[in-house]
């Protein structure tokens, strides 16, 4: 039962993360930044990013905060590689981790477990029956993610 539920959850995260992207960093951003300019566009595709999880289970203006940094930090993954691959692959990575490997709500929704743990820590950190992105723990996962995303890019372009 485990293996079927992990992998049914992958599916749809999946599914969920490779949609969300081709909207918001594939259509949104790429459209407002050759209308606008890039800065406008990475700005108004994350805040629509951010609208589209207001009426999950849980959201709040924080937790809408939270997602519209998570949506400039996935912009960043377009923007240092020009392809939408690399906010693809972390928004499915960091919804099945979050929700099935570690346990927590993604964006406000139960998932399957693969470990029952208890969280433990002020709701403020832990982002409470919404996840992480409703709390302070959010802000260095995106900064480690930012500096292995440049990291990458160097070792990318010195590499080509």
């Amino acid at each position: 039962m485990a293996v079927e539920q992990t992998v049914i959850w992958l599916i749809i995260f999946i599914i969920i993360g490779w949609q969300e992207e081709l909207l918001s960093r594939g259509y949104h951003l790429q459209n407002l930044a050759e209308g606008i300019n890039l800065t406008w566009g990475v700005i108004i595709a994350s805040l629509a990013f951010a609208i589209l999880h207001i009426f999950n289970p849980g959201a709040s203006w924080i937790s809408t905060f939270g997602i519209f940094l998570a949506g400039l930090f996935l912009s960043l993954g377009y923007i240092l590689t020009k392809q939408l691959w690399l906010p693809i692959g972390m928004h499915i990575g960091w919804n099945f981790f979050e929700g099935v490997i570690f346990g927590f709500p993604v964006s406000g929704i139960s998932t399957y477990k693969l470990a029952l743990i208890q969280v433990s820590g002020p709701k403020s950190w832990m982002g409470a029956g919404f996840g992480p992105e409703a709390g302070l723990v959010l802000y260095p996962a995106l900064l480690l993610g930012v500096i292995l995303m440049f990291l990458y890019s160097n070792y990318r372009v010195k590499h080509e």
